[in-house]
C-alpha cells in the first residue's frame, strides 16, 4: 500500500499490482496480463469516525468532502 500524502483529511491510498490474466471492463477498457494497474481504496485508519449512533447527515457529509479532498 501506498500513502501518497501524509495529509489527516486523505482518506484514500492505493497499491499498484499486475494484472494475473486477462481483463475486460464493462466499458470494453481491456487489460492484458502483466499490464500494471492501480488499485484505490479507502484508507480505513483515515475515515472519520462515525458516531455511536450509526451514520448521520454531517458524518456523511464529512465523509463527502473528506473524499473529494483526496481525489484532487
Amino acid at each position: 500500500m501506498v500513502e501518497f500524502t501524509s495529509d489527516p483529511t486523505c482518506i484514500l491510498r492505493i497499491r499498484v499490482g499486475r494484472l494475473e490474466r486477462p481483463l475486460v471492463l464493462a466499458d470494453g477498457t481491456c487489460g492484458r496480463a502483466g499490464e500494471r494497474f492501480v488499485d484505490l481504496h479507502l484508507w480505513n485508519e483515515q475515515i472519520p469516525a462515525m458516531p455511536k449512533e450509526g451514520a448521520s447527515i454531517a458524518w456523511a457529509r464529512q465523509m463527502h468532502l473528506s473524499f473529494e479532498h483526496s481525489l484532487q
